[in-house]
């Protein structure tokens, strides 16, 4: 297994790595994230430290309906999570 986890949205305009270990993931059925178009959002954690953005010309940020910072690819709407502030 490699030492960093990587990802980003469907069309390549966010790209992140992520040094592991990783929190196990979570699975959260609560609305907001079913609203994202999926049954229910699977997640995963780590420290700002940890993460890095290797490409973000489509990262794109909204505050939700709790107040918390949501991260989206404004290409191609993919969900990336939210600010752990």
């Amino acid at each position: 297994m490699s030492d960093e986890a990587i990802g980003g949205c469907l069309c390549g305009d966010v790209r992140y790595r992520v040094a592991r270990p990783l929190r196990d993931v979570v699975v959260c059925h609560c609305s907001l994230c079913r609203h994202a178009g999926t049954l229910a959002g699977a997640y995963t954690a780590a420290t700002r430290t940890a993460f890095r953005l290797v490409e973000q010309r489509g990262l794109a940020w909204y505050v939700d309906v709790n107040g918390r910072s949501r991260g989206f690819c404004r290409t191609c709407g993919s969900s990336l999570g939210r600010d752990g502030g």
